[in-house]
């Protein structure tokens, strides 16, 4: 009989070990869903999205531009796309809370207000290009 994948509760994941509170208490800015493969393994929810372009892109060169553009383990974009790609919380915690493979681990504070500002500075930034673009295309 095969088992099911289930979504489970931050609570309950919060529940189960100290690293895993940690983590829920310090995420509560998004709204991954968590759940239990077949395994039984805690992962957040893939996005099929992120995985088939990662098929065609290698995540370590991934990584080299992500660091060329100013990212590191504690920014938001990373950190999504691990959640995308569905890895488990127990890898998740190793890579991102860890100090050991995260030196500036203390320092991640990610805010619901913090991602908006960000989202609202870059829409800006890119509606001043267009409006720079459409003065140029009617001069």
């Amino acid at each position: 009989m095969e088992e099911k994948v289930t979504v489970v509760s931050r609570e309950e994941v919060a529940k189960l070990s100290a690293d895993y509170a940690e983590i829920m208490a310090r995420e509560t800015h998004h709204e991954h869903e968590i759940i239990r493969d077949k395994n039984g393994t805690l992962r957040w929810k893939e996005n099929p999205t992120v995985n088939q372009i990662l098929e065609r892109v290698n995540l370590n060169d991934l990584w080299v531009l992500l660091s060329i553009m100013g990212l590191d383990k504690n920014s938001e974009a990373i950190r999504n796309l691990y959640r995308g790609m569905g890895y488990s919380i127990s890898g998740y915690w190793e890579i991102f809370y860890w100090e050991v493979n995260n030196e500036i681990a203390h320092l991640y504070r990610a805010t619901a207000d913090s991602l908006i500002e960000h989202h609202i500075d870059t829409t800006i930034a890119s509606l001043e290009e267009t409006i720079e673009a459409l003065k140029k295309m009617r001069n």
